[in-house]
């Protein structure tokens, strides 16, 4: 883990170490290669907003998945695969919605050793947010049952698919009767999927936001933002150990008196890692790192560069080099850019921003994946027209 080097990184004096790269050095376009602004896509589409990136990588190859909305104006979920010559994208299925009528929402593309899996969300006739899931047979998309919903009446978002071994799992928020309040995880047993339990968190009438979700083999980790009557968004632990879920009722928080959002974990060298947002004082939000250690977590951050910035929207993933960190950051003006920053055991650690297409453009929900031990970049920006295309980066050092 980051601690067996730290020594080699911080006990020695830090600016050899660190170094600052401007325009996103070290990573390379997999879209506008093709396309000055973004993945191909239907000429009919091309001018319209794209939404939600998300990556997956299986059987060699590297997917992505997003929103648009039709001629129509109904957002539609669509799936392209990079070719093996990183030089082109291909079509992966037809439009991915339940009903091509009906919008669609915050698809999850995710894979295990077998299969790609997605998961979304899309308006049922009553206007109401169900949650589904596919899997890719090797020639089309199969649904793997009907809504998840717990309630077919409550809004379903934020969905997270992992996988114990070849076992699906998801995990998503539920509207409560009157807030976020719920959050759910099933797992697929072939036929059906099986609830994990009634509702998760603390209290149930605590609110909970997105969730983070992943496996360490067999072994499950649950984090999410949750709040009492108090209002204030603290970050929690489950792990699912022989069947059994275990909760830490203490916050992760550094200060359980200011909100904190949007947890993202990897895995690296053994020991689960956690990123997070976190308000300070002053009310600028803040990066806050973890790692899972045998005596409980413990806080990283000394390996946080914090460039004086509000920061928004973290993401992680990693590779057997190191941890890569990128988040929303705002520039003096208050416009949002995309930064990464790498923490690697053998070689710098390095501040690349921003990581944008286009320097002078807005750059929005960042997506970090590791694939075939590549590191990925995906984020939605505007174009000339300010409209948001998705771009895709790979980290090449």
């Amino acid at each position: 883990m980051l601690k067996k080097f730290r020594n080699f990184l911080f006990t020695l004096t830090l600016l050899p170490f660190l170094s600052f790269s401007a325009n996103g050095e070290g990573w390379v376009s997999l879209s506008d290669r093709l396309n000055p602004e973004t993945i191909p896509m239907p000429d009919t589409l091309s001018s319209r907003h794209s939404l939600s990136p998300t990556l997956a990588f299986w059987r060699g190859g590297l997917y992505a998945s997003w929103t648009q909305p039709d001629a129509h104006g109904i957002q539609q979920i669509y799936i392209k695969k990079l070719n093996r010559n990183q030089k082109t994208w291909e079509a992966f299925g037809k439009g991915q919605n339940k009903d091509r009528f009906s919008p669609a929402s915050t698809p999850f593309l995710a894979s295990n050793e077998k299969s790609l899996f997605l998961a979304w969300t899309e308006k049922n006739g009553n206007q109401v947010s169900q949650l589904y899931v596919r899997e890719w047979n090797g020639s089309e998309w199969i649904s793997l049952g009907d809504s998840l919903n717990v309630d077919s009446g409550k809004e379903a978002r934020n969905p997270v698919l992992a996988f114990s071994n070849d076992t699906p799992y998801i995990a998503w928020n539920e509207l409560g009767e009157k807030e976020w309040s719920r959050l759910y995880i099933k797992r697929w047993e072939g036929k059906s999927w099986i609830s994990e339990g009634p509702g998760f968190g603390l209290e149930n009438q605590h609110t909970t936001m997105a969730p983070g979700f992943i496996f360490e083999g067999r072994k499950g980790h649950l984090v999410w933002p949750e709040a009492d009557g108090t209002r204030v968004f603290q970050i929690y632990h489950a792990a699912l150990e022989d069947g059994k879920w275990f909760f830490q009722k203490k916050s992760l928080n550094k200060d359980v008196q200011m909100q904190a959002f949007n947890p993202s974990m990897t895995l690296f060298n053994g020991a689960l890692y956690l990123i997070f947002q976190e308000k300070n004082r002053e009310g600028d939000f803040k990066l806050q790192l973890r790692h899972l250690a045998p005596e409980g977590w413990k806080n990283d951050p000394e390996e946080i560069i914090d460039r004086g910035a509000k920061v928004f929207n973290p993401t992680l993933a990693s590779n057997r080099r190191g941890l890569m960190l990128a988040w929303e950051e705002r520039d003096p003006q208050g416009h949002p850019k995309i930064v990464a920053q790498s923490i690697f055991p053998a070689g710098t650690t390095k501040v690349m921003a921003p990581i944008n297409a286009d320097a002078d453009r807005v750059g929005l929900s960042p997506f970090l994946f590791s694939g075939d031990q590549e590191i990925y970049l995906a984020w939605k920006e505007n174009n000339q027209d300010d409209l948001y295309q998705i771009h895709i980066k790979k980290y090449s050092p």
